[in-house]
């Protein structure tokens, strides 16, 4: 299947499934250059000589990190607490700027405890975690550190971060209420819904979008499944917003 005809089939299929009300119909609030860095929609253009970068669940993927820190000479800081992301991440290789911490992001600094991913078949995941016990093997449980992002900046220095990458299997939507906290919003929020799992649900996604739009976030990418979003905080549109 050709590029073309793959992406037209993708964009049906999510078409079908806002139909039936399986999806959200979220719309695009800005148009924006984007670069796909490891399959995560970013503006690449609006970020700064060094961006300072907090991205949270590595999994087995570094893809969007290793292109922020090689082509952009970013500082990034991973956060990934599950077992396999830990041993996985031992085996890499990875540039000066690039430090991964084997804790996870929340909603309040405390021990969490998460359970190993199971799909729709009862099959248990080789790396995905979440706190979600409904979409889980609740007899596979670990117990881990967790900080919210005001915490995690403080103790590793960051004043400020340019972008925040969630794609934490469910624990997005506390992180994402803590950012009303911050002194400093981040610039960019590049984030992975999962409201498809049991007891979360399509509406807890709209409440959380709707925070962020208040809080002066504009959406300005949505992937072909239409659950990982990129959006850009107001204030670095200013100088250069384009319709």
């Amino acid at each position: 299947m050709s590029l073309r005809r793959h992406r037209l089939f993708k964009a049906a299929k999510l078409a079908a499934k806002r139909l039936v009300g399986r999806e959200l119909r979220i719309r695009k609030d800005v148009r924006l250059p984007t670069q796909d860095l490891g399959g995560w929609a970013c503006w690449v253009d609006g970020l700064p000589e060094r961006p300072a970068v907090l991205s949270a669940g590595i999994g087995s993927d570094v893809g969007f990190e290793r292109a922020l820190v090689e082509r952009y000479n970013a500082l990034v800081h991973a956060f990934d607490p599950t077992p396999d992301a830990v041993e996985w991440m031992g085996r890499q290789a990875m540039g000066e700027g690039f430090h991964f911490h084997a804790w996870a992001l929340s909603g309040e600094d405390a021990t969490l405890r998460m359970f190993r991913r199971v799909n729709k078949q009862g099959k248990k995941s080789a790396m995905m975690w979440t706190m979600s016990e409904q979409a889980s093997a609740s007899d596979n449980a670990i117990d881990v550190k967790a900080l919210t992002v005001r915490t995690a900046m403080a103790e590793l220095g960051m004043p400020s971060l340019d972008i925040l990458k969630l794609d934490i299997e469910g624990a997005e939507y506390p992180v994402l209420d803590g950012l009303a906290g911050l002194d400093t919003l981040p610039g960019q929020v590049l984030v992975e819904f999962h409201h498809r799992f049991p007891g979360i649900g399509k509406a807890r996604t709209e409440r959380t979008l709707a925070k962020l739009r208040r809080m002066g976030y504009q959406v300005f990418a949505i992937s072909d499944t239409g659950r990982e979003l990129s959006l850009v905080h107001e204030e670095l549109l200013r100088p250069s917003v384009q319709s």
